[in-house]
C-alpha cells in the first residue's frame, strides 16, 4: 500500500510540470495586411524597367527599356466569393512619349492572414502573417504541378508548390516623401 502511494506521488510530481508548462503560448502580434497595402480604385504606381535579354544563343545582349503602370481598377468578388481588387497593367516606351498600352491584369485578395495575387489564373500567397523574421509559408501551394509547361519547354524537378517563402530580416519602417511606412 505504501509503495503504491509513493509511486502515485512520484508520477504526479513528474507529470505536474508537463501539464503546467503546456499553458505558455507565444503571443505574436503583427500589423494588419491592410497596413502593408494601399489598395483603392484609381490608385496606381509607375515603374521604369530595364531588361537584359540574351539573343543569338547568348552571343548578343540587348537591353529593353520601358515603363510599366499598375492601376487599381475596382473592388470585385473573386470566384471564391471573396473581395478582391482588379489591377490593370499597362506598358509604354521608357521616355513616356507613347500612350499606355494594355499589358494584362491580375487580382489582389487581402485576407485576414495572407495576401494573394492571382495572375494568369495562378494563385500565389505573397504575404502571410505574422510578419516577423524567419517566418515561412508555402506561397505556391495553390499552383499545379509544372504550371509553366505550356509556356516553356523546360522541366523543373523541384516541386514549385512546395517552395518555402520566408521573411529575412525584421520589418522596419521607413519614410518616403514625408509619409511613414
Amino acid at each position: 500500500m505504501r509503495f503504491s502511494s509513493i509511486l502515485r506521488l512520484f508520477i504526479l510530481a513528474i507529470c505536474s510540470p508537463v501539464f503546467f508548462s503546456c499553458n505558455e503560448k507565444e503571443e505574436l502580434t503583427s500589423a494588419s495586411l491592410n497596413d502593408y497595402t494601399s489598395l483603392a480604385a484609381g490608385k496606381y504606381i509607375t515603374y521604369r524597367l530595364d531588361s537584359t535579354v540574351f539573343t543569338n544563343f547568348g552571343r548578343a545582349i540587348e537591353v529593353h527599356k520601358y515603363q510599366v503602370k499598375h492601376q487599381v481598377d475596382a473592388l470585385i468578388t473573386d470566384n471564391l466569393g471573396r473581395p478582391s481588387y482588379r489591377v490593370f497593367r499597362f506598358i509604354r516606351d521608357s521616355a513616356g512619349l507613347q500612350s499606355w498600352q494594355p499589358n494584362g491584369s491580375y487580382f489582389v485578395t487581402v485576407l485576414s492572414d495572407q495576401l494573394e495575387i492571382i495572375d494568369d489564373n495562378l494563385r500565389v500567397i505573397k504575404l502571410h502573417l505574422p510578419i516577423k523574421n524567419g517566418f515561412s509559408w508555402k506561397g505556391n501551394r495553390h499552383l499545379p504541378m509544372d504550371p509553366f509547361a505550356s509556356l516553356f519547354n523546360f522541366n523543373n524537378d523541384d516541386n514549385i508548390s512546395d517552395w518555402d517563402f520566408f521573411y529575412d530580416g525584421d520589418p522596419a519602417s521607413f519614410s518616403y516623401q514625408g509619409k511613414l511606412y
